[in-house]
């Protein structure tokens, strides 16, 4: 197994990505039979909700002055670090039950 990162190891050396890639790593790590895993179904619902708490903060962001952002700063951090650590526990999950994702299309 590959030391290091866990997304890198389980999205097979896909770190910086385009929307089409990502798109189809969802579209990957949704799928039915992966949701029937009770472990799976709570790390993947708890992943969601941090992208959604986190992408709310970057869309807020932008229409921050510098003042507010400095204020707000390390909230945005810490939702950052949340989401990428539900990222890595989900990763790691999949590997200790040997589910790896690839963006062709296989589990």
């Amino acid at each position: 197994m590959e030391k290091g990162w866990p997304l890198k190891t389980i999205f097979k050396g896909l770190i910086d990505m385009n929307l089409e890639t990502a798109s189809q790593i969802y579209t990957q790590l949704s799928k039915k039979e992966l949701l029937v895993d009770q472990g799976y179904q709570e790390l993947w619902y708890q992943l969601l909700k941090s992208a959604v708490y986190y992408e709310n903060i970057r869309a807020e962001w932008l229409l921050k002055d510098q003042k507010e952002k400095m204020e707000s700063d390390h909230i945005r951090t810490m939702a950052h670090n949340a989401f990428i650590d539900s990222c890595n526990i989900l990763a790691r999950y999949c590997l200790s039950v040997k589910k790896t994702i690839n963006p062709k299309g296989q589990i």
